[in-house]
């Protein structure tokens, strides 16, 4: 059955360039979620519904810590042991789910460790790349998929071009979907709250506690992006797909396929050959409110235990 959204303390949304990796603990499990700070202008922004001091839109410096802490937390990990909600493999990623179970299930997130299972580019592992990373601790949160890209995504090698292909030739490439947007759920009990606080090298700094609410979970999105792609919001929770914190775009709809940014992520993930690079590509939406976008949809590991390999 599908998450109990509205029971939680809160609802995170992660958007944009980051690598997510669950790091197991027993009762104080968490998340570690590495943002790409990357010189092609992705901004972070964390925004928090109804806080102040939110936003706060982050320079791209290094070591920049969020921390997002519960006290008395409750553990979703007994019930999801790999940190998120699994509905098992993604069959055909050109299908889309007909379930509310298949359309949350958290492995529609490229996992770019488990090649033969997503993107197919063999063997690989993290390294630190070149330009700087912000790095986020979650505790107790349960990942889920909260939205899925709208576009057909086309998987080349990076050496391939897509402006000179065919469409017979591009359909020959077709991979089907992506996570668009994560969802997280943090749950404490009645009397709980969740803490959060910064570190920009000095020690954390308390950003505010915010209590639970019941059936009145706090909004929070960490979104990394360009901000092209990051000038309109759909503030209504109520419609489909969308839970009021997801970044929409507006583009034409285009005859040639475009490049998105998937390929930046080897930068920060060495492959064994990189001559199995891969990016992802797709045509631009028609003129009106969008949620899929191929520019930067977050991956995830799933056999590192943490990002640590990142900021060395």
């Amino acid at each position: 059955m599908p998450l109990p959204h509205d029971h939680a303390t809160a609802n995170l949304f992660i958007d944009g360039l980051a690598i997510c990796c669950f790091t197991p603990g027993g009762q104080v499990g968490q998340w570690d979620v590495g943002f790409l700070r990357h010189h092609e202008n992705h901004e972070l922004i964390l925004n928090i519904d109804g806080d102040a001091n939110t936003p706060i839109r982050f320079d791209p410096n290094s070591g920049i810590v969020i921390h997002i802490e519960t006290e008395k937390g409750i553990s979703p990990f007994q019930q999801n042991p790999l940190g998120f909600f699994d509905q098992g493999p993604i069959a055909e990623r050109t299908k889309g789910p007909t379930t509310l179970d298949a359309a949350e299930n958290f492995r529609w997130t490229i996992n770019v460790e488990e090649p033969p299972e997503d993107i197919g580019h063999g063997r690989g592992h993290l390294v630190k790349p070149s330009f700087p990373m912000t790095r986020a601790f979650i505790q107790n949160a349960v990942f889920y998929t909260q939205a899925l890209s709208t576009k057909r995504l086309f998987r080349l090698l990076v050496s391939e071009d897509g402006t000179r292909m065919s469409q017979q030739e591009l359909d020959e490439h077709l991979f089907g979907r992506t996570n668009n947007l994560i969802g997280a759920d943090i749950t404490c009990e009645p009397t709980g709250k969740i803490n959060i606080s910064i570190d920009f090298g000095n020690g954390p700094e308390p950003l505010g506690s915010f209590p639970h609410r019941n059936g009145n979970p706090w909004q929070i999105s960490l979104t990394n992006t360009r901000p092209a792609t990051t000038q309109l919001c759909d503030n209504d929770a109520s419609k489909e797909g969308s839970r009021g914190l997801h970044s929409r775009d507006i583009r034409l709809t285009g005859a040639t396929p475009g490049q998105g940014d998937f390929q930046l992520y080897y930068e920060a993930f060495d492959l064994d050959d990189d001559n199995q690079q891969r990016s992802l590509w797709a045509f631009a939406e028609p003129l009106r409110f969008i949620s899929g976008r191929t520019d930067c949809n977050s991956v995830r590991v799933g056999t590192s235990t943490n990002l640590d390999e990142l900021f060395k």
